[in-house]
C-alpha cells in the first residue's frame, strides 16, 4: 500500500487535517491535530508549518493578521478538517487571530486518490449457470416429465368408443371405428348421406343412409350430365372434374378452329367441323402411306402356314407387299378352314378435312361367290369397328389383277384414333387352291376430288 493511501486512511479514521499530508504524501504528526473539537487551550505544537503551498482560499474572518510570516501559505489545498476552534493560535509564527474561523474548509483535495477502486460493488456475475444436466441428487424441484400412467386402468376414460391404453407412461385413447353413443358422433360431413346412431347397449353403431337429392347418387346414373364436366359416384355423391377433351364446348364459340373451310358449333358438349365442301378448300394431306417395305403389321392368325405375311416378288410399289396365303404352296389350302387379320399402325385424323379418303390396291385370286372367302376392310376408330370395304365391290374381271380402290371416309373419324384392318376368312376348307389375296400401296389421308 502506498503512503498517499496510509495517509488517506489515518485521516479518515482520525478526521483530522491531511491536506499536507496528501499533497506531499508523508504522514501528520499524532498530534492534538487530529482532535476535532473545539480546543479552547493554546495550541502548543511548536513544529513549524512546512507546507509552501499558498493557501488560496480566502480567510473569512475579519481580524487583521498579524503574523510575521510574509510568505504566502502556497497550500492551494484547503483545511479538510472542519473544526471551529476559537483559540488563539499560540504557534510562533506568532499569528495572533483570534477570530473563530467560521469558514468550513471545503478542500475536496483530500486524498481522492483514495482508491474509489475499492471493490463496492457487488459481484454481478448474473452468468446464469447453463448447466442443463439433470440433476441425480434429492433436489425437491416438480419433476416435469408427461408420464401419466403406469398401466391402462390408469387411463379410463369411461367412454364405450375408446380403447384406452397405457403407452410409454402417456394415456392413449384410441376411438373405436363407428362406435357412437349420439347421432353427432356419426356425423361423416357427407350431405348426401342421414347419419343416425343405432345403440345397442350404452353405445352403438353409427348408420349412414344415402339421400335422394340432387347432387347425391347410389350409381352413376343418378348423376346429371354435365359440359365439359366429368362425373363419377363416389360416397353417395356426384363428384364432377374437367375434362381434358379438347374438344368439348358449351357455346360455338368454343369450337371455332379459325379454318374458313369448316362450319364450327357446339353440338350437344362436343365440337363439330363440318367441312364447307369448296373444292379450293380442299388440300390432299396424307396421313398414312404404307408399302409394306419397312415392318410388319399387326398380325392376328390361326396359326396355320395359311397367313398374312409380307413377301417379295409380286407387288406394285417393289418389292414388298401384304400377302395371305402360303409362300411356299402358293395357295391358302391348309386342308380346313383357314383366317387372319392385319392391322397397320394407330393414326390420328386432325379436324377441318372435307375428304378423309382411305385408298389402296388389292389383287385377288379367291372364290367370288358370296357367302365364300370373306374378303373386307375395316376401320377401327376408338373402340368401334366397321366395315368400309369388302369383295362384292370387285366385278368378276377384276379377279387376278391389281384393283385400285378408293373409300370416303365419314367425317366422323375427324379428331379420332384410327387403325385399318384388312381380313381374311376362307369360311371353310374347300376349294382354296387359290393364290390368295395381295394388298400394297396403302394411304389414309385428306384426298381431294
Amino acid at each position: 500500500m502506498t503512503a498517499t493511501r496510509i495517509t488517506s486512511l489515518l485521516c479518515a479514521l482520525t478526521l483530522a487535517a491531511c491536506v499536507d499530508s496528501a499533497i506531499t504524501g508523508t504522514l501528520p504528526p499524532l498530534d492534538a491535530a487530529t482532535d476535532t473539537t473545539s480546543d479552547p487551550g493554546p495550541d502548543t505544537d511548536t513544529a513549524p508549518d512546512t507546507d509552501t503551498a499558498p493557501d488560496t482560499a480566502p480567510d473569512s474572518d475579519s481580524a487583521p493578521d498579524s503574523d510575521s510570516d510574509s510568505a504566502p501559505d502556497s497550500d492551494s489545498a484547503p483545511d479538510s478538517d472542519s473544526d471551529s476552534v476559537t483559540a488563539p493560535d499560540s504557534d510562533s509564527d506568532s499569528d495572533s487571530d483570534t477570530a473563530t474561523d467560521t469558514a468550513t474548509d471545503t478542500d475536496t483535495a483530500t486524498d481522492t486518490a483514495t482508491d474509489t477502486a475499492t471493490d463496492t460493488a457487488t459481484d454481478t456475475d448474473t452468468a446464469t449457470d447453463t448447466d442443463t444436466d439433470p440433476d441425480t441428487d434429492t433436489d425437491t424441484a416438480t419433476d416435469t416429465d408427461t408420464a401419466t400412467c403406469t398401466s391402462a386402468a390408469d387411463c379410463a376414460d369411461d367412454s364405450p368408443c375408446t380403447v384406452d391404453s397405457c403407452v410409454a407412461g402417456t394415456c392413449t385413447h384410441a376411438s373405436v371405428p363407428g362406435c357412437c353413443v349420439a347421432p353427432l358422433d356419426c356425423d361423416d360431413g357427407n350431405d348426401c348421406t342421414s347419419d343416425s346412431c343405432l345403440l345397442i347397449t350404452t353405445f352403438g353403431i353409427c348408420q349412414h343412409a344415402p339421400l335422394v337429392a340432387p347432387g347425391c347418387c347410389s350409381q352413376l346414373a343418378d348423376c346429371a350430365a354435365v359440359a365439359c364436366q366429368e362425373v363419377v359416384c363416389q360416397t353417395s355423391q356426384c363428384l364432377y372434374s374437367a375434362t381434358d377433351n379438347p374438344e368439348c364446348c358449351t357455346v360455338d364459340a368454343d369450337c371455332d378452329n379459325g379454318s374458313l373451310c369448316t362450319q364450327d358449333a357446339c353440338v350437344e358438349g362436343t365440337c363439330s367441323h363440318v367441312p364447307t365442301g369448296d373444292p379450293s378448300c380442299c388440300k390432299t394431306v396424307a396421313w398414312l402411306l404404307e408399302d409394306f417395305s419397312a415392318e410388319d403389321p399387326l398380325i392376328y392368325d390361326d396359326g396355320s402356314s395359311s397367313r398374312w405375311q409380307r413377301v417379295e416378288g409380286f407387288a406394285t410399289s417393289p418389292p414388298w407387299a401384304l400377302y395371305f396365303g402360303d409362300p411356299d404352296t402358293s395357295s391358302y389350302d391348309t386342308g380346313q378352314r383357314t383366317f387372319g387379320t392385319a392391322q397397320l399402325r394407330t393414326i390420328d385424323v386432325p379436324f377441318g378435312n372435307a375428304w378423309p379418303t382411305l385408298r389402296f390396291r388389292v389383287w385377288a385370286d379367291i372364290e367370288h361367290a358370296p357367302g365364300r372367302d370373306d374378303l373386307n376392310v375395316r376401320l377401327l376408330v376408338g373402340n368401334s369397328a366397321f366395315e368400309v370395304w369388302n369383295k362384292s365391290k370387285l366385278t368378276l374381271e377384276q379377279y387376278g389383277v391389281w384393283n385400285d380402290v378408293a373409300v370416303s371416309l365419314p367425317l366422323a373419324v375427324q379428331g379420332q384414333e384410327v387403325r385399318v384392318q384388312f381380313n381374311f376368312d376362307s369360311i371353310d376348307a374347300e376349294d382354296n387352291a387359290g393364290q390368295g389375296v395381295f394388298i400394297d400401296d396403302v394411304e389414309l389421308g385428306n384426298i381431294c376430288p
